[in-house]
């Protein structure tokens, strides 16, 4: 029971919030669960609240000591490399900054038990669910995560995830299954960030489940590492403006059409020889920087790659 499940916390300059998110994990309904933490190099006095609290609960917090490792997705590729080795049943990710509902941990491996249940244990497994976004306070400024930056939850198959990633991390749990294929990588470059690397592991061959429930209060504050964007407001579309007048938005949308070709290409050499229900689409769509223009252009629309009118347009530019 001690090894069902292995939270993975990721730190960096997070003294301001990280006590109040490491209460929220101690007042789970769930008690069978260890929270691992690595720092990534803070200067502020996170290494004491993270010290302050293994004393307090050596069996409930461990501190991984190995350097700094360069930011988010390095730091929680890292520790699921070195937790996997613990034979966890499933494993969270948690961020610094948020707080956890007393459910959060029940509800995602309670839906990961449902997906063995139906597939087995060795088919990969992950679940995620909305969230409730809030201001420094935790006061709250929208009920769902999903509705406030336009994510549609149900968009989840390989391809709505190679356009997009509606599932943040903080709110993602996997099985090991899962979390085994997740550190087979060769090239961690090539994976734009954890959470939308498990995504697209387990829409290509294993299962996902969208739990519909805010289990988390989402902070948004000024140093957010990838925060929620409100696609409903002014704000947002004022700045959209600025990206097209100053040519911004065409080379940040071409770095990433590259980046998801190059994601994918590193998904289909790690899956080589396991379970891929979209090989031959793997294998097309990371070889389509070969091709011309008109080819590549036609692949994108032909398989729907893009989330809308204005987002097919802007292929069509930079593709």
């Amino acid at each position: 029971m001690n090894r069902l499940v292995a939270i993975l916390l990721a730190t960096y300059n997070g003294a301001s919030y990280l006590s109040e998110q490491l209460e929220s994990i101690l007042k789970q309904d769930f008690d069978h669960w260890i929270c691992y933490l690595h720092d990534d190099g803070s200067s502020d006095d996170t290494m004491t609240i993270i010290e302050s609290y293994i004393k307090k609960y050596p069996d409930k917090f461990i501190y991984l000591k190995y350097p700094p490792t360069g930011g988010a997705k390095n730091n929680f590729l890292s520790m699921l490399k070195v937790v996997n080795n613990f034979s966890y049943k499933y494993i969270l990710f948690c961020d610094q900054d948020d707080v956890w509902l007393p459910n959060k941990i029940s509800l995602t491996i309670n839906a990961l038990s449902s997906l063995e249940d139906m597939y087995g244990i060795n088919e990969p497994s992950l679940a995620f669910t909305d969230l409730y976004v809030v201001d420094e306070r935790l006061n709250i400024q929208s009920n769902s995560f999903m509705q406030y930056a336009k994510h549609n939850p149900k968009h989840i198959s390989f391809k709505d995830l190679c356009v997009t990633n509606p599932a943040p991390g903080c709110t993602i749990g996997v099985n090991r299954a899962l979390a085994m294929l997740s550190t087979q990588y060769e090239n961690a470059d090539a994976i734009e960030m954890h959470d939308w690397w498990c995504m697209l592991i387990a829409a290509a061959s294993g299962h996902i489940c969208y739990i519909d429930k805010s289990t988390i209060m989402y902070r948004q504050h000024g140093n957010n590492t990838l925060g929620a964007i409100n696609k409903h407001g002014l704000r947002h579309y004022l700045s959209l403006l600025m990206e097209i007048i100053s040519g911004r938005k065409i080379i940040e949308t071409r770095q990433r059409i590259i980046s998801k070709e190059n994601m994918v290409h590193e998904l289909l050499i790690d899956l080589k020889s396991k379970k891929n229900n979209y090989e031959m689409f793997m294998t097309n769509m990371s070889e389509i920087r070969r091709k011309n223009k008109i080819s590549r252009l036609f692949f994108y629309l032909k398989n729907h790659l893009y989330n809308s009118i204005f987002h097919a347009f802007w292929i069509l530019i930079c593709c």
